[in-house]
């Protein structure tokens, strides 16, 4: 495992490129594949896996560490665990709060977000309250397919998934603070205020809110149609001897994803800023989604 450590400050150069630590992979897959209908006229076949994966942090070399204030690196725990606070509303007038440390402001205001103390041994929200908010590492994926005959026409299809995984929003986190510059979100627009009292979105202020919580840590669970073809086989005579086969068919790719997350596509499973370190896997700043592409085409065999 390649991993950036810091060093010394009098050497000038700000980290260092080590190869540490041990990581275990173990899992199991099952397929199977089924002729459900086989007749003249009529086929049908139906293949369909599942596999899960255990990761794990066997031996780190060196103490566990937070990469990019969102990965928590640690024997025991899988690559790509997110870590931060649990979020727990918005502070109203008159309510008493713990302070998040360090501070955005000067002190806790009404219209701040507040997050849950979970190690309760103080006033001060600091790193003891952090907890683990999810991994990328999936419980399971899946995939089937399907492909049916009938007579000179023919239709497939393929579907894979996931379920259990997480991806870190960075994208909408990024949007939905008020400090930066650029354009932010419509959810902006529901923001606390003395008279709007009613909201998850804290007030506007010119500090960004820089701690990660839980609200951005989204369940990236999906289910996508990865490819669907039909298309229509026949023979044309061109002599006595060889018939020309000729197929013409249309297909669709990424016609269509069921998840709940939130950003442009739940398989981004990178950093926008850096794609090849890879403990920072599941940061998604906005990469660009599959696209779905339709095709249509014509083939000929001899």
């Amino acid at each position: 495992m390649l991993v950036n450590l810091p060093v010394e400050r009098t050497s000038g150069l700000r980290n260092k490129t080590v190869n540490i630590g041990d990581i275990s992979n173990k899992g199991l897959e099952f397929s199977v594949n089924a002729n459900i209908i086989d007749l003249k006229d009529l086929q049908w076949t139906l293949l369909a896996n599942i596999a899960t994966n255990v990761n794990r942090i066997e031996r780190l070399g060196t103490d566990s560490f937070i990469a990019s204030d969102v990965i928590l690196v640690k024997e025991g725990e899988s690559l790509g665990t997110f870590y931060g606070y649990v979020f727990d509303g918005i502070v109203q007038k008159g309510e008493e709060a713990s302070t998040p440390a360090p501070t955005w402001t000067s002190s806790v205001q009404a219209g701040d977000p507040k997050f849950v103390n979970k190690a309760g041994d103080s006033n001060v929200i600091g790193e003891n309250d952090k907890v683990i908010l999810g991994s990328i590492q999936p419980k399971f994926t899946y995939g089937f397919a399907t492909r049916a005959v009938y007579k000179k026409i023919d239709l497939s299809a393929s579907f894979q998934g996931s379920y259990g995984n997480y991806l870190y929003n960075a994208l909408r986190h990024g949007l939905e603070t008020p400090s930066h510059v650029f354009n932010g979100s419509a959810v902006l627009a529901d923001h606390w205020t003395p008279t709007h009292t009613n909201t998850n979105v804290p007030r506007a202020i010119p500090v960004p809110y820089v701690t990660l919580d839980d609200r951005y840590i989204e369940d990236a669970s999906y289910l996508r149609l990865k490819d669907i073809t039909l298309g229509y086989a026949f023979n044309v005579k061109v002599d006595s001897r060889s018939p020309l086969r000729v197929r013409i068919f249309v297909s669709a790719q990424n016609l269509f994803t069921l998840t709940k997350y939130t950003g442009y596509d739940p398989e981004a499973s990178r950093n926008g800023g850096d794609e090849t370190n890879g403990l920072l896997q599941g940061i998604d700043q906005g990469a660009y989604p599959a696209a779905k592409t339709f095709l249509t085409g014509l083939s000929l065999s001899f």
